[in-house]
């Protein structure tokens, strides 16, 4: 089965519909919104059924005066072996 980051993202929606809050596609590049309750058992899927073996980059973004909640923290999951990516963001 060839994973890509759109199948990913169809996938999790699928197993998780709880957990999206909202998907984005930018630029050909998969974002998920998940709720942070849910954001282990998601990581725990990825890694586990989809290959999502590296975590690439942790950030935040603060959203000060602009958003309510003030933070994201954003993953980007990389699978070495389907080479793709997927981000993931919490709010």
């Amino acid at each position: 089965m060839v994973i890509t980051a759109a199948s990913t993202v169809a996938t999790i929606q699928d197993k998780f519909p709880q957990a999206v809050v909202e998907t984005t596609d930018f630029r050909n590049e998969q974002t998920l919104v998940l709720k942070p309750e849910h954001l282990v058992a998601v990581c725990n899927y990825l890694k586990k059924n989809l290959q999502y073996n590296f975590l690439e980059t942790i950030t935040a973004v603060d959203w000060w005066l602009e958003q309510v909640p003030r933070y994201d923290v954003v993953y980007q999951l990389l699978s070495v072996p389907q080479q793709c990516f997927v981000r993931l963001k919490v709010r």
